[in-house]
């Protein structure tokens, strides 16, 4: 599928396929769609806490390891069925991801990383490698659903996997990164709270939508195209809302990045970019 939609892509240009993507609806079920009853919708939807969605992610691992551990670039999407793939957009997200882990790393001798929604500890592996010409001590902790933490101790049996809130509120990180994950929460406000009550240096929230002009909105996500038989509800966030929430916490902004345009979403009231920020303690 994947194989089949990079060759549409290449045959088409940008500005008819753009076209066709935000008006895909009109004929089929879209992929990416605007929900105005927001969560209210969420009975219908199946989620992301699926055994299915992690079996999925287990038998792309070995994969994706060699494509980490190997001297190839880092344009490649752990979610792909294509982990050999290369595209400007995961090229532009894993080396902002490669520069924040290491402004974080700056003058330390052991570094603590907490992946907020981590799934089965893919940027685990990928800071460890990132770091290994500094010799630094590293130490990755990964929050998200028990199924998610119940596979990832049978593969990466040094790290830290844990889904209930309260655990490791004694531990200092030095960086804790939520990558499209508090997106996916009710409330997105009560989504940023969970991270920030743990003692860190910094806030890296990255790989979302992000719209400057408009209220922020729910939409939904189907992403069959991956191999991911359900669909989730997610927050799409106004920018200027967003970063003065952030702020109130406690945080300062100091680098936002930009990671290219989003997939269209039916209907939208504004379409937005995806983008990263790079908090600091205050």
């Amino acid at each position: 599928m994947q194989k089949t939609l990079k060759k549409i892509k290449q045959l088409i240009p940008p500005v008819v396929l753009n076209f066709c993507l935000k008006n895909i609806g009109y004929i089929g079920l879209a992929p990416w769609e605007y929900m105005p009853e927001g969560f209210s919708y969420r009975n219908k939807s199946k989620g992301w806490d699926l055994e299915s969605i992690v079996q999925l992610q287990l038998d792309k691992w070995p994969k994706y390891a060699e494509r980490v551990k190997s001297t190839a670039s880092l344009g490649f999407n752990h979610e792909s069925a294509d982990i050999s793939g290369n595209t400007p957009f995961f090229h532009n997200l894993l080396v902002s991801f490669a520069y924040v882990l290491t402004l974080a790393s700056l003058n330390k001798k052991e570094i603590r990383f907490l992946d907020w929604g981590g799934g089965i500890g893919h940027y685990g592996l990928l800071a460890e490698e990132l770091l290994k010409p500094v010799n630094l001590d590293f130490n990755y902790y990964c929050y998200d659903f028990e199924v998610f933490e119940k596979t990832g101790k049978q593969i990466n049996l040094k790290y830290n996997y844990f889904h209930d809130n309260d655990k490791y509120y004694d531990v200092k990180f030095d960086i804790i990164m939520a990558s499209s994950s508090i997106w996916y929460e009710e409330n997105w406000k009560n989504g940023i709270d969970k991270p920030c009550k743990y003692d860190t240096d910094f806030l890296y929230i990255t790989r979302m939508i992000f719209i400057s002009n408009t209220p922020s909105y729910v939409a939904i996500q189907r992403p069959k195209h991956i191999g991911y038989n359900t669909e989730y509800l997610f927050w799409i966030i106004n920018k200027h809302e967003f970063i003065a929430y952030v702020t109130k916490k406690g945080f300062s902004l100091i680098r936002e990045f930009e990671f290219g345009e989003a997939t269209p979403i039916f209907k939208a009231p504004e379409q937005g970019t995806m983008q990263g920020f790079l908090f600091k303690k205050a």
